[in-house]
């Protein structure tokens, strides 16, 4: 037997430890006083946990990327908490947040842009500030410019669909760079695209992401991507403060694609990482972690200054 049937057979106990793992970190956020719940919008059940200073404006809602979960946000969660009103949002299809893979095919990001929409109702219709990492801060700037009074600001560390307007052959080259259908893919993505210094991925390891990432909608989103669903220079069109927080090593989105928006904004500022790839909050954790407070406390600033001055 090879190690992919040996592994395929072991399916199961990768998911359980995943699970396990999910649940430690949240038990360590409960620790830090964030509760997880569950709300249902148009396209399924979805968790999000919610934790900090009550009555805190505005709030904040967090976004997590590609793949990912909530939970790993928890040392920006732990450092934002004494000053802020914080929700993090677990996209539909992704970690504990199952959703039937059919109901989404086909449709990229209408069922994220609703569980925003869907939790920022919860908080009381308050405008927030959309903190996002990848794919995440693809999903706020697409809520922002959707519903740009209810978006005070917006954080985005590492967005996807910025930059130049993008072709079905360039579109389809980044689709194929985040798509793993074996241990080679696997160890591809993450020494080519996600890491800033590659790391040697034993097989094990990359067999267990690869039956991770048949959970959900890893895939089915990815193949569902079309040319318009990136925002290239309609991100001009948002007024709220932005913060763009860039590895200067990113590989998957390069800092490159975004350095004409701090030029072209109003209330756009750039934070670079000087080491860090795509793996925001996990090569150089305390540099990004810093930046990322930095860059929060900046946007809030400057919304609660506008909002004075319109007063």
């Amino acid at each position: 037997m090879d190690i992919s049937s040996f592994w395929r057979i072991l399916g199961f106990p990768a998911r359980l430890c995943f699970a396990a793992y999910l649940l430690t970190l949240e038990l360590k956020l409960r620790r830090l006083g964030f509760t997880r719940k569950s709300l249902s919008g148009a396209f399924g059940e979805f968790g999000y946990y919610e934790g900090g200073r009550d009555g805190a404006r505005p709030p904040l809602v967090l976004i997590h990327g590609l793949g990912l979960y909530p939970e790993y946000r928890h040392p920006l969660m732990s450092s934002l908490r004494g000053s802020f009103k914080i929700t993090a949002l677990e996209l539909l299809g992704f970690g504990r947040s199952a959703a039937h893979t059919n109901r989404l095919s086909g449709l990229p990001f209408e069922p994220f842009l609703d569980q925003v929409r869907t939790l920022q109702d919860h908080l009381g219709g308050f405008r927030c500030i959309l903190v996002g990492v990848s794919l995440g801060g693809w999903i706020a700037v697409k809520y922002a410019l959707d519903n740009p009074e209810r978006v005070g600001g917006l954080v985005l560390a590492g967005a996807g669909g910025l930059g130049a307007d993008i072709s079905f052959e360039e579109l389809e080259g980044l689709r194929n760079r985040f798509l793993v259908h074996s241990p080679q893919d696997v160890r591809r993505l993450i020494n080519q695209t996600i890491l800033s210094h590659p790391i040697p991925i034993p097989d094990v390891l990359a067999l267990s992401i690869l039956e991770l990432a048949k959970v959900g909608v890893f895939h089915p989103f990815l193949e569902s991507l079309k040319p318009e669903d990136w925002i290239g220079r309609k991100a001009l069109e948002i007024k709220a403060p932005t913060a763009l927080v860039w590895g200067v090593k990113d590989r998957a989105f390069p800092m490159s694609t975004v350095t004409y928006l701090a030029a072209e904004m109003k209330q756009a500022r750039i934070f670079r990482l000087g080491n860090t790839g795509h793996s925001y909050l996990v090569e150089h954790r305390n540099q990004d972690l810093r930046a990322l407070v930095r860059a929060v406390r900046w946007v809030v600033d400057a919304f609660n200054e506008s909002q004075s001055s319109r007063s």
